[in-house]
């Protein structure tokens, strides 16, 4: 079946505990995005998105962090999952890296450290994550709206634009990877905040936040940049 004929449901829905993969956002102001990864430091889980998905308006206040997020019918306190923790300001007229942050969970238990593979349930761990990665690389990942998706690395060390409107306007980034659709589209409004994964050993590669209108390609940060700002790694589920 291919991507952009695939209904995935699942990624949508209401999960407990919370995996990587899923509809994921906040409602004041409203924005649906992806928990792209459950990542953990000091045996405190958190999850890993973009900061335009979970933070209000790229400032400190107090942000809740629903599952799903309110474009899939989330609602602020019932499906209250934590709040916003840390992330990296966006910057206008600067020079920018990444758009990342990560939420607190109200508790441990309410995060599931897997990542959910396909729109039937199939949940997988995730084996680490990488420093570094070659052009030609075969990765897939999980979103709220394309479902389970393949992509190739296409490019890295990009420099690109980023229209975000509001007050942020358009923000220059700076060493982003570029990942191709294999078949279809890969980040559409809602993917935003999705991880992507080494086809060949699950290893995490970079952090979704941006495409084209036709959502063919995605535009990412490399993940070991992102992780290295929060000092986190990837979360594995406990043994047995």
């Amino acid at each position: 079946v291919k991507p952009k004929a695939y209904k995935a449901a699942s990624f949508q829905d209401r999960n407990r505990p919370v995996p990587g993969g899923v509809s994921i956002g906040k409602t004041n102001p409203f924005s649906t995005g992806t928990a792209g990864l459950i990542v953990i430091k000091n045996n405190q889980l958190y999850i890993l998105s973009n900061n335009h998905v979970l933070i209000k308006n790229n400032s400190s206040d107090f942000s809740e962090t629903v599952q799903p997020g309110p474009a899939d019918g989330g609602a602020s306190g019932r499906d209250r999952v934590g709040r916003a923790y840390q992330f990296v300001p966006l910057r206008p007229g600067g020079i920018n890296f990444q758009d990342s942050s990560i939420a607190l969970p109200t508790s441990n238990r309410i995060l599931n450290p897997r990542y959910l593979r396909s729109a039937s349930g199939q949940l997988i761990t995730v084996s680490g994550h990488l420093l570094s990665y070659p052009v030609g690389l075969q990765v897939f990942k999980s979103g709220r709206t394309t479902g389970a998706v393949r992509g190739t690395v296409e490019s890295n060390n990009v420099d690109v634009r980023v229209s975000y409107g509001g007050s942020l306007g358009t923000l220059l980034f700076r060493n982003q990877t570029v990942v191709v659709g294999n078949n279809g589209p890969v980040s559409l409004p809602g993917d935003s905040g999705s991880v992507w994964l080494r086809s060949s050993d699950r290893y995490a590669v970079a952090l979704n936040f941006a495409g084209p209108a036709d959502g063919s390609r995605s535009i990412c940060n490399p993940i070991g940049f992102v992780m290295a700002s929060y000092g986190v790694r990837t979360a594995i589920p406990a043994a047995g």
